[in-house]
């Protein structure tokens, strides 16, 4: 079972996936965020996920229901978003964190232990095709700085990718993924390697 920080009265167990509470659907769409989600922003606030708690028939104190907000709220920015709920209910596996430790060795050419443009400029070649680039208005240095940010998860934004930063982005996209398989071709496929 996933610990959630959620009190064990609340996690149901589901005889079709096992090791997952009952908050995933078959397909891996979290239920909670589509029924509790008044507002529709794709976000639990606090109020929603106390309401859906409560709808859900979990009597709960007050205090265990923002011990397990906080537990899920990664960031402290007072919603719960997908990513945030996904990387709690699916952990990234040990495989999988060192098939991201691999990658970002062999893409880390200088051994510095930091991603820059000179690693991966000619690993990851996207610039040609950007639109932005092949209407002349960015520079290929903007494309790749602005590429290198989006790896740079729970991190500082300064072009400069670090191992844990790259971990980061790949344990969001490992809460989305159903099969190491496929997790191991797309990062593969994703860095030519």
């Amino acid at each position: 079972m996933v610990d959630l920080g959620i009190p064990s009265k609340v996690v149901i167990e589901c005889s079709g996936c096992k090791s997952m509470p009952c908050l995933i659907s078959e397909s891996g769409d979290i239920k909670i965020v589509r029924i509790w989600d008044d507002d529709g922003n794709k976000n639990l606030d606090f109020d929603e996920f106390e309401e859906g708690l409560d709808d859900y028939g979990c009597n709960l104190n007050k205090s265990d229901i923002e011990a397990m907000y906080k537990t899920v709220d990664k960031d402290g920015s007072g919603q719960i978003d997908f990513d945030e709920l996904m990387q709690r209910l699916r952990p990234m596996s040990e495989a999988r964190r060192d098939i991201v430790r691999e990658t970002f060795r062999e893409l880390d050419k200088t051994g510095d232990g930091v991603l820059t443009l000179e690693d991966v400029k000619g690993v990851y070649d996207v610039v040609k095709q950007h639109p932005e680039y092949r209407h002349g208005e960015w520079t290929g240095a903007m494309i790749f700085d602005i590429f290198l940010g989006t790896l740079e998860v729970d991190g500082n934004v300064d072009g400069r990718v670090t191992e844990d930063e790259f971990m980061n982005n790949y344990a969001r996209v490992s809460a989305s993924v159903d099969r190491d398989s496929y997790f191991f071709l797309m990062i593969k496929n994703s860095w030519n390697l």
